[in-house]
């Protein structure tokens, strides 16, 4: 691993400590870099604030258990959003996007079983004045990658679509899959089993792929 990497995983578990004791309105920079022994500086190098230190733990804790899971030519690590610090770190699988027979679950369930493997910390984290922005940050990445699938899929049909149709159906799957995984986390509702959660996961694709051609057909009729 990279010395900067090691530098941001390390201010990464000094944050992580102090926050299992501590409010998160109560850990400071200031704090957190006299507890790191570092100098500002050193923190600023890295993250622009603790909004982007925990975002920076979500996507470097998820890249650690997909490269765990997942050959390497599997993981999608480039997120196409031009301002992501960390494009270079896994978010995604292919086998999510295959449209042949293939158990397209199997993202989902490691998503889930990242949340729920650290359910006590993103729980107390809902509760932060910081939430909102890292839910945003959840919803473009995912978003873009979603409004990439649906762009395709549109294009198998023959049919540009409206911008604003584009972005519906994003935002649509986006908030009716990762935000939907993270947020049974962190309010603690029902866990549904495996088999339900892989057998609608499967289903995913199939449905936007349906809703496609469902719009395409109007945007048709629309055009004769």
């Amino acid at each position: 691993m990279a010395k900067p990497d090691l530098t941001k995983n390390y201010i990464a578990d000094v944050f992580l400590d102090m926050f299992e004791t501590l409010p998160y309105s109560r850990i400071t920079i200031q704090g957190i870099v006299e507890k790191a022994q570092i100098n500002r500086k050193t923190f600023y190098y890295h993250f622009f604030n603790k909004a982007d230190l925990i975002t920076y733990i979500f996507r470097a804790g998820l890249a650690r258990d997909l490269e765990r899971a997942f050959e390497p030519e599997e993981l999608l690590t480039d997120t196409e959003v031009e301002d992501d610090k960390y494009r270079n770190l896994p978010f995604y699988t292919r086998s999510s996007l295959t449209t042949e027979e293939h158990d397209k679950s199997l993202f989902f369930r490691h998503l889930s079983d990242y949340f729920g493997a650290h359910d006590s910390y993103y729980r107390k984290l809902s509760t932060c004045e910081d939430w909102g922005y890292f839910e945003e940050y959840m919803t473009r990445i995912y978003r873009a990658q979603f409004k990439k699938v649906i762009l395709e899929f549109f294009a198998e049909e023959g049919i540009t679509a409206p911008d604003e149709d584009i972005d519906y159906l994003a935002s649509y799957y986006t908030f009716s899959t990762v935000l939907w995984v993270l947020h049974r986390h962190v309010t603690k509702q029902r866990h549904y089993s495996a088999d339900v959660k892989d057998h609608l996961s499967n289903m995913f694709y199939d449905n936007i792929r349906n809703t496609v051609a469902i719009q395409a057909e109007r945007i048709r009729a629309e055009a004769r």
